[in-house]
């Protein structure tokens, strides 16, 4: 431990053990991003998750990075004392760690096909974009939001003819054509949407 304190030139040896974790987080963490700009992704997904979203080495490496960063600055910067720098150093890892972990798992959702799946339209409200005839004697189409995006689809009505500008509510899909009824119609609606 006398080394460590020796190589960074701080008094105790939790200092030395700040920086010692600030100074190799930081170089993995730089050596890695450096390494992404040139196309080579290290970042390892860990064999765990948090509430769906995984973790990678980026995650790990930025809380103790940010922990052992504001350790130090907290450290030398305040008159706390070990307690109250052990505790806000792990609250800006945890803010660090879960940051990443957040962007991380936004920036995965962003590779998907983005494909939008029409079953992901039912029980959503859609505004008529084409007229709809009555009992599915023709198709019109509606605009609504599924995935994210806004999309058009065909659309029938087992009722009346459905004017453009209408709300509908999409309650099935059928050969690829969306089902729909006037979303005023609430007691049909959650009826023909639950079964």
């Amino acid at each position: 431990m006398e080394a460590l304190q020796e190589l960074f030139g701080v008094d105790t040896p939790s200092e030395a053990i700040y920086w010692a974790i600030a100074v190799l987080s930081s170089s993995v963490l730089g050596i890695q991003t450096l390494l992404s700009l040139v196309g080579l992704d290290l970042d390892i997904d860990l064999d765990f998750d948090i509430g769906g979203d995984d973790v990678t080495l980026s995650a790990v490496l930025t809380f103790l990075g940010m922990g052992s960063w504001s350790a130090i600055l907290f450290k030398n910067q305040t008159d706390m004392g070990e307690g109250g720098v052990l505790l806000t150093s792990l609250i800006a890892g945890i803010v660090g760690f879960t940051s990443v972990v957040f962007l991380i798992n936004k920036m995965k959702n962003l590779e998907n096909s983005g494909n939008v799946e029409i079953k992901n339209a039912i029980g959503k409200v859609a505004e008529v974009y084409l007229g709809i005839p009555e009992s599915r004697t023709g198709e019109g189409q509606v605009q609504l939001l599924v995935q994210g995006r806004l999309v058009i689809f065909d659309a029938l009505t087992d009722g009346k003819k459905i004017e453009t500008g209408q709300e509908v509510i999409v309650y099935d899909v059928e050969e690829g054509k969306l089902l729909v009824e006037l979303y005023n119609n609430k007691e049909l609606t959650s009826a023909k949407v639950l079964d």
